[in-house]
């Protein structure tokens, strides 16, 4: 997920720093420890989600695909 980074650090490049950042905050408590399951989403049974979890997935489709999803899953 380097590429989620580095279209990070374009958004910066182009004056968009509070998205970046805003991004950024969200995607730092779901980096995955050695372990590769994510430390921020809730436990499933008795184990938390594989990275990449859904926050991951949907950052990464909505910042290369240009689509955003509205919809919330429950």
């Amino acid at each position: 997920m380097g590429a989620v980074w580095s279209r990070l650090a374009e958004l910066e490049a182009r004056n968009d720093s509070t998205v970046a950042d805003a991004l950024r905050a969200v995607l730092l408590p779901h980096q995955p420890p050695r372990f590769g399951r994510c430390p921020a989403c809730p436990k499933r049974w008795w184990r938390r989600r594989r990275w990449p979890c859904m926050v991951w997935c949907r950052v990464h489709v909505a910042l290369f695909s240009g689509c955003v999803t509205t919809a919330v899953r429950r």
